[in-house]
């Protein structure tokens, strides 16, 4: 089994892989040993892999996966992936955005040409046609929307991102939440209404712990794959070619 290490922003998710099988996830503010020994403990995992966009001390971990013998890979930009990076410099592509760019190709490798959203902290647009990813866009997430309006101005209020019941605000609040979630949804509406006519066919993927506040409705495409383990298959899709060289 598998164990991937993805290390967001905000949480840290821990994902036992059987094969393509998720049979275990966790959510975590912290990495610690303690976490992965409870999951050794309990699975036959030989090998872990490891996605840190925080940049967080993972040393300790490491030394411990190596005491263990345990095959383990920190993600990096020479990960084998099955598509040539367009990226200047490559070094700056966010490890996420490339574990869910091979988590949208393992769930269809003879797709074409590829969009994924990952809704998040921030929400990353990002397009792979022809086996080349091609580049993408960096934008607000919905919270960071709303924390945005708050911090640059005087009288707006902090309110929590919610799905509106009603498309426009009767209150300040409201008003708040409904222009920050719908603002998102008309973003993504028009980056997929573009691609599609650019990029035909299309496989396009939302994902991110953001994507759990989108209803479905509002995205206008009825082929559009909704996977919240995105990116934590794209870590098992590495961690099983590595396996294999």
């Amino acid at each position: 089994m598998i164990l991937t290490i993805d290390v967001g922003n905000t949480k840290i998710k821990s994902t036992v892989f059987d094969g393509n099988k998720i049979i275990k996830h966790l959510i975590n503010n912290k990495l610690t040993n303690d976490i992965i020994k409870s999951l050794m403990n309990s699975y036959p995992i030989d090998g872990v892999i490891i996605s840190d966009v925080r940049k967080i001390k993972i040393d300790s971990v490491v030394d411990f996966l190596q005491s263990e013998g345990i095959k383990h890979y920190v993600l990096d930009h020479n990960a084998p992936i099955p598509f040539e990076i367009k990226y200047n410099p490559k070094t700056n592509l966010g490890l996420d955005r490339l574990a869910a760019m091979a988590g949208a190709y393992s769930i269809d490798a003879t797709a074409k040409n590829y969009l994924i959203i990952d809704i998040g902290t921030c929400t990353t647009i990002d397009v792979i046609s022809e086996n080349v990813f091609i580049g993408g866009n960096i934008s607000l997430g919905l919270q960071m929307r709303i924390d945005a309006m708050h911090h640059f101005t005087h009288a707006l209020p902090q309110v929590e991102g919610v799905i509106p019941n009603t498309e426009l605000g009767t209150n300040t609040e409201k008003a708040i939440q409904n222009g920050a979630y719908y603002g998102l949804i008309f973003e993504i509406n028009q980056y997929i209404n573009r691609y599609l006519d650019t990029y035909t066919p299309l496989l396009c993927v939302i994902t991110g712990g953001g994507s759990e506040y989108i209803k479905k409705d509002d995205i206008h495409h009825s082929d559009i794959i909704f996977e919240p383990y995105l990116v934590d298959k794209g870590l098992n899709f590495i961690m099983q070619r590595m396996s294999k060289e």
